[in-house]
């Protein structure tokens, strides 16, 4: 399995140079994106080493992006489909053509949709500086600010944004309704193995199990009893490609309620 290092600045061959701004409070990022593409490192096995910081990817100006023996991509999706080809990868092989559809939309569901309704929630109607500095650290005090101005225009220019808190957690709620209907009493989303979309699902609720502004306690509770298909999925992905989850998060396990 791939490993985490930060520490670590030279450039192997072979091995994936992984950026992004680090790891997050109660999750391994706070970018669902990287939890994904981390998440897909370990699960195929590919050799990888973090570099994290305020560096975007030349050209698309996108986090998480990677370095490999020369090339350099900025998009999770594009990355992944890189991989595929380049290593001769399919953790879709097992599934029909009406299956690969099907998960398509689901990651489609969640990474276009959900993911906008998340960014409403954290960058805006429940924006917390002194929350987000603690989680990030100070030296991202400096921008975090800014982030949240910038994320609010794009989650407007996309629609999400247009809505009301109330709106948008009902949106929120109908996504996550849907997707505890689906998944039922599977062990992964596609059935009995995990694929590739389990990766990007993954990424995108464990930001919900643990890591959602705006719940504190009570709300993680709420989410619990709500939606146990999901935490149990949350719980499997990470108990089987996160054994090292706790020494990949800031806060070790404790989350602070928020306001």
């Amino acid at each position: 399995m791939g490993q985490w290092s930060s520490q670590e600045t030279t450039r192997p061959s072979d091995v994936v140079i992984f950026h992004h701004p680090g790891r997050g409070p109660w999750t391994p990022s706070m970018i669902p994106f990287a939890v994904k593409l981390e998440t897909y490192f370990r699960m195929t096995d590919i050799p990888y080493q973090g570099d994290y910081g305020l560096k975007t990817c030349p050209g698309t100006r996108k986090f998480p992006w990677i370095e490999y023996n020369g090339t350099v991509l900025g998009d999770s999706s594009m990355i992944i489909q890189y991989f595929n080809k380049k290593l001769d990868i399919d953790l879709n092989k097992d599934l029909t053509p009406e299956q690969r559809a099907t998960a398509r939309a689901m990651q489609k569901m969640v990474e276009e949709h959900l993911y906008w309704a998340g960014v409403c929630l954290r960058w805006n109607h429940y924006f917390d500086l002194s929350l987000m500095t603690q989680a990030m650290g100070m030296p991202y005090r400096l921008i975090t600010w800014w982030v949240s101005r910038r994320m609010t225009t794009n989650a407007w220019a996309q629609g999400m944004g247009r809505h009301s808190l109330e709106e948008i957690e009902g949106i929120l709620n109908d996504d996550l309704q849907a997707i505890s209907d689906f998944i039922g009493e599977k062990p992964f989303f596609m059935g009995k193995k995990a694929t590739e979309v389990d990766c990007a699902m993954f990424g995108m609720l464990s930001q919900v199990r643990w890591n959602m502004p705006g719940l504190g306690e009570e709300g993680v509770r709420l989410i619990e009893e709500r939606y146990p298909r999901i935490c149990a999925f949350c719980d499997r992905m990470k108990e089987t490609y996160w054994p090292d989850w706790d020494e990949c998060i800031t806060f070790g396990g404790t989350r602070i309620p928020t306001k």
